[in-house]
């Protein structure tokens, strides 16, 4: 999977919802959301993390704990702790809830690593998807949280049947549209994590179409189809790695769910689309000049939400110290100067490698049939 290993929607898509849905609730200027692992951790590790979450609470907002995932016949399932282990899933929503911050669990592909074929699942999933969104707004009125964090992963075993995945693909936005409007209705949100492709033959540029399909992110993740749902933010797992990386994955996000033309954005580019955008960072050393340029990025585009993984308190997993002036400003609303040498991403002359297919006009995929 991408770890283990970003916009209110615009005026054309929004105008081409014709649900009653209530709209989504309002939220805080800017996130920075932190994923807590729990695979198979003990108490102790657990609580490290709630400790250093709820002591950090200046530069995180919100946490994603994975305590959920997808079971057997498409239901909603709790994951597994460490066999020893006393807390819950509920009991550590409630710990994290106590610290002040906002808490929007994470439903992953399955209880322990992702490792076994998710497919069978998801399609029984989108058959039958009213018990599995029942359960999940409950549980999520019932605890008070803020919403879900979904994160689909295919595995190798999924991506053996090329035709299936791109037929799961094409029910995953239905679903996800339906998901996030009965968490509206309740004033919860949705995110959902996606990857992008920076290899070339999975894109489609100058109006070429891609050359390769197998393990193409854009099979699974249809970003324009995505982009017409009520999902409130896609997050970009793709920006973990190098600066290079992390360009090409904001690049794509824009190209999806902003409005560009061949990787520039438009004089009239509407700002509320940043507000969709989530970008990932993986708790890694940079140099100052590297995450300097990755947040004046982000302070170029207006985002609304940082999204970090491999951060929980244990000592190989603390946020870098030169992480925190930025976290600090970015979640008090703040605009750091941008440094000498840094191009504006809307002056890139040799824009990414992403999909640059001509603006479309998106409709809200259809809701899967309920049981």
């Amino acid at each position: 999977g991408v770890k283990s290993g970003m916009l209110l929607a615009l005026t054309v898509i929004a105008a081409s919802i014709t649900s009653s849905a209530a709209p989504p609730p309002p939220r805080p200027q800017r996130r920075v959301l932190a994923w807590m692992g729990t695979t198979l951790r003990s108490d102790r590790d657990l609580n490290v993390s709630i400790a250093y979450f709820g002591a950090n609470t200046d530069v995180i907002s919100t946490v994603s704990p994975e305590t959920h995932c997808l079971g057997p016949n498409g239901t909603l399932s709790e994951r597994l702790f460490a066999p020893n282990a006393t807390h819950t899933p509920k009991t550590l929503i409630r710990a994290l809830r106590a610290t002040g911050l906002r808490v929007i669990p994470q439903i992953y592909d399955e209880p322990a690593w992702n490792t076994t074929a998710i497919l069978p699942r998801f399609e029984q999933l989108v058959a039958h998807p009213g018990p599995f969104i029942q359960a999940a707004v409950d549980l999520a009125v019932q605890e008070d949280l803020d919403g879900w964090n979904v994160d689909f992963e295919l595995t190798d075993a999924d991506w053996a049947d090329i035709d299936r995945v791109k037929a799961a693909g094409e029910k995953l936005p239905g679903f996800l549209d339906a998901f996030a409007r009965a968490l509206h209705a309740e004033g919860k949100v949705l995110s959902v994590d996606i990857g992008t492709d920076s290899n070339p033959a999975c894109l489609t540029v100058n109006g070429k179409p891609p050359t390769l399909e197998q393990g193409c992110y854009s099979v699974w993740w249809q970003l324009h189809a995505l982009n017409g749902t009520m999902v409130d933010t896609f997050i970009d797992m793709s920006s973990y790695l190098s600066f290079k990386d992390y360009v090409i994955a904001t690049g794509a996000m824009l190209s999806a769910f902003a409005d560009v033309d061949n990787g520039m954005v438009k004089p009239g580019y509407n700002p509320l689309a940043a507000e969709r955008i989530g970008v990932g960072f993986l708790v890694k050393n940079m140099t100052d000049d590297d995450v300097t340029r990755r947040f004046a990025i982000l302070t170029e585009l207006n985002t609304s939400e940082i999204d970090i993984w491999e951060v929980d308190g244990s000592p190989q997993h603390h946020l870098p110290a030169n992480w925190l002036p930025h976290l600090r400003s970015y979640l008090q609303g703040g605009d750091l100067a941008r440094p000498r040498g840094v191009t504006p991403i809307t002056d890139l002359a040799d824009p990414p490698h992403h999909d640059q297919a001509a603006p479309v006009a998106i409709v809200s995929p259809a809701a899967p049939a309920d049981s």
